[in-house]
């Protein structure tokens, strides 16, 4: 989990399940109102990790089955 102090959102990764074919996604909070949102990239399985960089406004995801990074853009309205 990570917060985004700078827009009050919190990023949560769900890490899936290979045997149930779900490859996981991120859920965004709005720590203003309590909304979420889901989150999901096609080409990116079983994520576990997740950093932000409150200057880039840029959310960084690590997929350890796809063994990639998904780069989320932080801007909300």
């Amino acid at each position: 989990m990570a917060v985004d102090s700078q827009t009050n959102f919190i990023y949560v990764v769900n890490v899936g399940n290979s045997q149930t074919a779900d490859p996981g996604n991120v859920t965004v909070i709005n720590g203003g109102t309590n909304t979420t949102t889901t989150l999901s990239d096609p080409n990116a399985k079983n994520p576990v990790a997740v950093a932000v960089n409150s200057v880039t406004n840029k959310i960084y995801v690590a997929n350890s089955g796809s063994n990639n990074v998904t780069v989320i853009d932080g801007a909300h309205d």
